[in-house]
């Protein structure tokens, strides 16, 4: 993700890294050697989550806490709006800081992608999409699968395998798009410069772009599967299995 003026990256094993351009990167010292999966920024922190229902807050990327979790549900993604972080997994779990999380019953489990925008949290998973104006009460609004999700130019767009891609202007009515990709299994999409920008994540990886969510066009192929992107400071960067960056 990209915050305070930064970028941090996590995966296998606990690794963090940051860096200032996405070029040169700097790996911190990280409390825990289980592996983490989703990570935000918001009220002047980092969130980081991951197996075992790890989590770790940090000011600046480079000094991170372990905090209680409710549970051992393995967590993939999180996420910030509204004065609340939702982070969901196996199970889902809010906080008001970072600090202290509560369990929320939900209708859905097994997610993988959040984001937050027009006033409405959005989880996407295996099994569908669910939404919530607060992160205590949810709704499903789809039942076709995704991994990932981001807002921008007033369109929620949610990709996952299958070349799988849907858009909103709501998060609550999903409209189905034909990419006709010759690659299957998109993992995370984001937003910069005028453009979605969505990764592969199975067998090799790729990328592609798309002015408006509903018509796409594949770009470059990486020789590992890609399973984040982000974009700040006038950069997208994505990441993947390897080390890949």
């Amino acid at each position: 993700t990209f915050g305070d003026g930064k970028f941090v990256v996590v995966g296998g094993s606990g690794i963090i890294l940051t860096s200032s351009d996405g070029t040169k990167w700097s790996r911190k010292s990280s409390p825990s050697t289980l592996s983490l999966y989703g990570l935000t920024f918001g009220n002047g922190i980092f969130v980081a989550v991951g197996d075992n229902g790890l989590i770790l807050t940090s000011p600046d990327g480079s000094i991170w806490t372990p905090q209680a979790s409710p549970d051992i549900a393995r967590l993939y993604c999180v996420t910030y709006g509204n004065g609340t972080f939702v982070a969901a997994g196996g199970k889902v779990y809010t906080s008001p800081d970072g600090i202290a999380w509560t369990p929320k019953a939900t209708p859905l489990y097994g997610l993988w992608g959040a984001t937050f925008a027009n006033n409405i949290f959005a989880l996407v998973g295996y099994n569908g999409i669910m939404t919530s104006p607060d992160g205590d009460t949810w709704k499903v609004s789809s039942n076709e699968g995704y991994q990932g999700v981001t807002f921008a130019n007033n369109t929620f767009v949610a990709v996952g395998g299958f070349s799988r891609i849907a858009t909103s202007s709501d998060a609550i009515t999903w409209t189905m798009r034909e990419p006709h990709f010759t690659i299957q299994g998109l993992s995370s999409v984001t937003y910069g410069r005028n453009r979605f920008v969505a990764v592969w994540g199975e067998y090799d990886g790729a990328t592609a772009t798309s002015p408006d969510g509903i018509t796409w066009t594949q770009s470059i192929h990486t020789e590992h599967p890609l399973s984040g992107v982000a974009y700040g400071n006038d950069t997208f960067v994505a990441v993947g299995y390897r080390g890949t960056i």
